[in-house]
């Protein structure tokens, strides 16, 4: 912004990160609502030793520590 005035970069910087912002917000809710409509408990998981275990079983071995 050639010639512009201080305040007139103020304003163009605020603006631009308002917009930033905005935007993160916005791809932030997309990705948790993308989360949310995603069923986890029901995948299943091969462990190394080739036995398959649900991710409800897993966390059950530390509820304890919650």
């Amino acid at each position: 912004m050639k010639g512009a005035t201080p305040s007139e970069l103020v304003k163009g910087v605020t603006a631009t990160r308002i917009n930033n912002t905005v935007s993160s917000l916005r791809q932030l809710r997309i990705l948790i609502a993308k989360h949310n409509a995603t069923d986890f408990t029901s995948l299943s998981i091969q462990s190394p030793n080739g036995r398959g275990s649900s991710l409800e079983n897993r966390s059950s071995k530390h509820r304890g520590y919650c």
